[in-house]
């Protein structure tokens, strides 16, 4: 009987190793899937520590398959400037900026052909920008998904936001 292969290593993406299992979402991971599955956006909102960003790495994961030209984690958490999502995006992505293009114009270059799905990940405190460089991303890349997770939506068209519940004990 052959091993089964880890999906974190068999497909593109940067998404760290889980250091615990998933537990007790099961229902909430399935319908979540098939949300992204579905959907080109999706905003996942909850309270500070609720759940969202273990829910939305297990999505991910479960969708790698899914998405051949990876998946990618970008943690919005880190940035404290607005105006530096599309560089946190590029980064994570590992995309340099083009000499004379904007940052969402090298990335939207980068990601036209391509499947992929991108999650960012703590979004509440740029959300504003978050939603517009994830909605003029989603314009000019026909393939891309975008998984956000964040305290409050985006706010924009085409979003489908899903209030994570309480954890049952």
């Amino acid at each position: 009987m052959a091993a089964a292969i880890d999906p974190l290593l068999a497909y593109p993406n940067n998404l760290p190793a889980p250091l615990t299992s998933f537990v007790g979402r099961i229902a909430e991971l399935q319908e979540l899937t098939g949300l992204v599955a579905g959907g080109r956006l999706l905003t996942v909102t909850g309270a500070a520590g609720c759940g969202k960003t273990r829910l939305a790495l297990q999505v991910a994961v479960t969708l790698l398959p899914e998405f051949s030209d990876g998946i990618w984690l970008v943690e919005l958490s880190r940035v404290t400037d607005p105006a530096f999502v599309g560089e946190a995006v590029a980064a994570a992505l590992g995309v340099r900026e083009e000499a004379g293009l904007p940052i969402a114009g090298t990335l939207a270059s980068h990601l036209k052909q391509r499947r992929a799905l991108i999650v960012l990940d703590g979004c509440e405190h740029v959300v504003e920008a978050t939603a517009a460089f994830a909605e003029e991303l989603l314009r000019r890349c026909p393939e891309l998904r975008v998984l956000v997770t964040s305290r409050e939506s985006l706010r924009v068209a085409g979003e489908t936001t899903w209030r994570i519940p309480s954890l049952g004990l």
